[in-house]
């Protein structure tokens, strides 16, 4: 991963350098959902040790969201000029000089500016992981870039824990520390492993379009809602549960962990499901769940047990829409990198805008979970749009119609 050299001209490596390559690959999304996890537990404890309010301390949690955003945007920009080995390099560096940056007691302006580093970091290594999966693995990337995002949910499930277990010997900034060093660790590994394409024939045969806002406009409608459900059910679901459904604080804790706990079943099971159904009928199939599961928690909101079975459907349901929808639309065009950036950048705009237009709508008597519920709509056109492009693009392949590598059933 991350080599200088272009995946065409690489020399073809063994099946066990390609698999050490993605487990490595894989090391790098379970620390970045780790990293992704650890702000919310931890950031009383940045106010106290900056001297500010809390209200003032969140203006680093939007530092490391602008953070996201430039660099998917940058790599949008870049994707085609820059070779992923230099901006793999450039995120490996700023995510941990920003998580360690945030640790100095030196300010607020300073402890910002680390958070927008540690942002820059972790949206330039999630879209370079991603480009480099979808540009590598060929016909097997849709499964793989499923599993990277597996490693993520699991990071973002461990977090709070290790940050609790380092609050317990006193130094809650050990959990800091600890990802920043384990990221400077992977990137040293993942230079020195040059991978190739696991499929370089199926690559070679399958077209791929010039990029433009005509093959990644139906991605990106998919991304941009899929992700501003995935924002407003994790921020919103806690309050959505008190307000409608009179939760305590057990009942509401319940309803979110149900919505964390089956996302990360979903992208594991997904892993599996990719094959045996293809990945058009799973994304299909996945935004049809989502969207029962995002109705039912507008329907059944004040009965608690059922508003917790909605919330996690929905969570079953959204779980494989972006790693799967990112990777076909990468897979399309002819510059994976800058088509991850985009498609990144739509969306983290959108999972910054749609928690605030939730608390908008919900004027304080609940969650606002009717907007989750009515981007089920742009979600199905998105992704449905999406599948038959992406079989539009491979009917053309030699063997389509019957045997042969371009033979894709079920895709």
């Amino acid at each position: 991963m991350l080599s200088p050299v272009p995946v065409h001209a690489q020399v073809a490596a063994g099946p066990w350098q390609a698999r050490q390559w993605f487990w490595l690959s894989c090391g790098v999304f379970g620390v970045l959902g780790f990293g992704s996890a650890l702000l919310g537990p931890t950031l009383g404890d940045l106010a106290q040790a900056l001297a500010i309010t809390l209200p003032l301390a969140g203006s680093i949690r939007s530092g490391r969201q602008l953070g996201q955003f430039l660099a998917s945007v940058s790599c949008a920009w870049l994707g085609a000029k820059l070779s992923t080995a230099l901006l793999g390099l450039a995120g490996f560096l700023c995510y941990s000089a920003g998580l360690l940056l945030l640790l100095l007691p030196a300010g607020l302006p300073v402890a910002v500016l680390a958070a927008v580093l540690w942002g820059l970091g972790q949206g330039g290594l999630h879209v370079v992981c991603n480009a480099e999966v979808v540009a590598r693995m060929g016909d097997q990337a849709p499964r793989h870039v499923a599993q990277l995002h597996f490693w993520y949910s699991l990071g973002s499930i461990a977090g709070p824990l290790l940050v609790y277990l380092c609050r317990l010997t006193g130094h809650w900034g050990a959990a800091y520390a600890l990802a920043a060093g384990t990221m400077a660790v992977l990137g040293h590994r993942l230079f020195r492993h040059r991978a190739t394409p696991v499929s370089e024939l199926n690559r070679a045969a399958t077209p791929r379009l010039p990029i433009g806002l005509a093959v990644l406009a139906a991605p990106m409608v998919a991304v941009s809602a899929v992700n501003m459900m995935n924002a407003g059910l994790a921020d919103w679901s806690y309050q959505n549960a008190v307000l409608v459904a009179a939760a305590g604080p057990a009942a509401a804790t319940a309803v979110t962990s149900a919505f964390w706990i089956s996302v990360a079943v979903g992208r594991l099971i997904s892993v599996r499901l990719v094959d045996l159904l293809g990945t058009g009928p799973l994304l299909v199939a996945a935004a049809a769940v989502a969207t029962v599961g995002t109705g039912g928690i507008v329907l059944w909101g004040p009965h608690i047990p059922s508003l917790t079975a909605a919330t996690a459907l929905a969570g079953l349901g959204i779980a494989p829409l972006y790693p799967l929808v990112t990777a076909l639309g990468a897979a399309a065009t002819d510059s994976p990198t800058t088509a991850a950036g985009v498609l990144s950048a739509a969306a983290a705009a959108s999972a910054a805008l749609g928690p605030m237009a939730q608390g908008f709508l919900g004027g304080g008597q609940d969650g606002g979970m009717v907007l989750v519920a009515a981007l089920a709509l742009p979600l199905v056109i998105g992704v449905v749009l999406t599948v038959r492009q992406d079989r539009a693009r491979k009917v053309t392949l030699p063997g389509a119609h019957g045997e042969g590598p371009g033979h894709h059933p079920g895709s």
